[in-house]
């Protein structure tokens, strides 16, 4: 066959997906810290996911229950115990993000595990919230919340702490970097020069430019105020239109830190590339893997990410991890080829061994392994047998 006639049959082909990894924010939330500014608008929990946010996730985990299981058929209709890798920051606003979109990619539950399966199989997730307080909200809130059972989902998870999987936390030099970033002349132009800034500063002089010049203060103000606005609860004075444009503000910020040097790029990422391509080589190879993987994040997450794909696609838009519940799906197919879609837009295809050979790179820190981040302090799935205010009998069956 002409290899014209090939390439047009392939480009007609609705090849199925061999591995899907989804890199996903957490639905919305209420901000890190209530601000004084605002003493009318307050969260009693900082940094929770809310009713909204187990929805969001809901629904995206109810989106891809209808590709990959009912359509494309790469998941079977049963859940099958290794079938679905997952893998969350272990704050409870990613647990909890992660324990939505399981509910409703199977919402028929999961089949009784016993202990011993569970203990060896693999790690166990599960939002640390006791049943009593979600028990509460599913009946205020119905189907607009988790209308079925909470699962069990198998899954690991690694102290925030230490994990230099999804977060830098345990990266010096990323941190470093980070804190020389909120201190430098260049991050107090981009406050100065801020049209977003100065409008919320005309509504409350308060905020002075010289607090806004108080390092991570301004952007804990952004994520109260984004938070706010997400809620319907916009301070008065302040149009939602000058909030929703933080989200360019807080995105620079974030740019201007993980694309200012390669170095930073690199050991942000390279942990999370070298797991993603082992992934895709196993799918590849017919090894027994997972087929589904989930990664359960925040926004610095995946910024990282974005920042790390602008070397393949440089038109790559920051903003959008700022958005809760967004997301970059890896799709890898039959015969080989790549998708990534950010948020449903697709912002790459190729082959994988073109990919691979791109992609790779980022996930070689060369000379400063010292320096990079390292994945430790795995918790034991001991750690997560037993649900606060249940007993282990409860929690396994």
């Amino acid at each position: 066959m002409p290899a014209i006639f090939l390439f047009l049959l392939l480009a007609f082909v609705d090849c199925k997906p061999k591995l899907v990894i989804d890199l996903v924010r957490h639905g919305a939330s209420s901000p890190a810290r209530n601000s004084s500014f605002f003493p009318n608008i307050t969260w009693s929990l900082s940094n929770e996911l809310t009713s909204m946010g187990e929805r969001q996730m809901c629904l995206l985990g109810r989106l891809r229950r209808h590709k990959y299981i009912e359509n494309q058929g790469l998941l079977a209709e049963e859940y099958d115990l290794g079938s679905i890798y997952a893998h969350s920051t272990s704050t409870r606003r990613a647990l909890m993000a992660a324990q939505a979109y399981f509910v409703c990619l199977y919402p028929s539950g999961l089949p009784k595990l016993n202990k011993v399966q569970l203990k060896h199989k693999y790690d166990l997730l599960v939002p640390p919230i006791n049943f009593t307080v979600s028990k509460k909200t599913i009946d205020k809130l119905g189907s607009d919340a988790l209308p079925f059972d909470l699962p069990i989902i198998p899954a690991r998870s690694v102290d925030p702490s230490v994990d230099g999987l999804l977060l830098y936390n345990d990266c010096p030099y990323v941190i470093k970097k980070v804190n020389n970033y909120f201190e430098s002349e260049s991050y107090r132009k981009l406050l100065a020069d801020s049209e977003t800034w100065k409008a919320i500063i005309k509504a409350y002089p308060a905020i002075t430019t010289s607090y806004l010049y108080m390092g991570m203060n301004a952007y804990y103000l952004a994520d109260f105020l984004i938070a706010a606005e997400f809620a319907g609860r916009c301070p008065p004075g302040i149009e939602e239109s000058t909030v929703a444009r933080l989200k360019t503000f807080c995105a620079k910020v974030l740019e201007a830190i993980f694309t200012s040097d390669e170095k930073t790029g690199k050991l942000a990422v390279h942990e999370l590339v070298k797991e993603i391509i082992t992934f895709m080589d196993d799918a590849l190879n017919g090894k027994e893997k997972p087929k589904y993987v989930l990664y359960s994040g925040h926004d610095v997450t995946l910024a990282m990410m974005l920042a790390a794909l602008k070397k393949i696609n440089a038109n790559i838009a920051i903003e959008s991890a700022l958005t809760f519940a967004s997301n970059i799906l890896f799709e890898l197919d039959e015969i080989g080829t790549v998708n990534i879609e950010l948020n449903g837009n697709n912002i790459y295809t190729g082959k994988y061994e073109e990919f691979k050979k791109r992609f790779a790179e980022l996930g070689d820190v060369g000379g400063n392994k010292k320096e990079a981040c390292e994945v430790k302090g795995l918790r034991k799935s001991d750690d997560y047998m037993t649900l606060p205010g249940t007993t282990e009998s409860e929690q396994i069956s």
